[in-house]
């Protein structure tokens, strides 16, 4: 009898181990061996012009960029200040070490589609924010705006390189940013081309 307990309690553990496993690896980008994020679309009822936004706002402070740190997250310096900004109303893959274990596909791709967007911005940035001003990791929620004037967010949503997504109620941009993330889809731009 002990054996049988035995048994099916080692069953119970391994099939337990292979679902939390199975659930943990996420979708796996066609040929990469990367993890894709998961990604679920809430909302059906966008449609929105795909024009990517210019500042109109002059007189918002240039920061300086003092580094990348991924595809969705810079640290600034100006104002009398030194801080981390998430982007605002998209998320971009982890390019380090995630939940899954290791890196989301397309996560080095942002990281580098970021910095090179900042170094022809010549390491300075504009920051406009919305009605959520920070997260729950103290960092600055912004829309980050490059020196010719384009919104850096939804470059990286429109190629593909970030995916629409907010924590914080109705952001600004929201129906803006879904829409560009489905036309990247629909044209298989940036992660999109391996993430389904």
């Amino acid at each position: 009898m002990k054996r049988w307990i035995l048994l099916v309690a080692v069953l119970l553990v391994a099939g337990a181990a292979a679902l939390w496993y199975w659930q943990s690896r996420g979708q796996q980008g066609a040929g990469t061996g990367l993890v894709c994020a998961r990604y679920t679309e809430h909302r059906k009822d966008v449609a929105a012009d795909l024009t990517i936004p210019q500042l109109k706002d002059t007189k918002a402070p240039v920061y300086k960029v003092l580094a990348v740190i991924d595809g969705d997250t810079i640290a600034v310096k100006g104002n009398g200040r030194e801080f981390k900004v998430r982007f605002m109303a998209m998320d971009a893959p982890e390019k380090s070490s995630t939940r899954y274990g290791h890196p989301e596909a397309f996560g080095e791709e942002a990281y580098r589609y970021v910095k090179a967007r900042i170094d022809e911005s010549d390491g300075q940035v504009r920051l406009t924010y919305d009605a959520t001003k920070v997260d729950k990791y103290d960092r600055d929620l912004a829309y980050v705006w490059l020196k010719d004037g384009r919104m850096l967010n939804a470059l990286l949503v429109s190629d593909g390189y970030a995916y629409s997504y907010s924590s914080s109620p109705k952001p600004l941009y929201v129906d803006l940013f879904l829409a560009l993330m489905r036309d990247a889809r629909a044209h298989n731009r940036g992660l999109w081309a391996v993430c389904r």
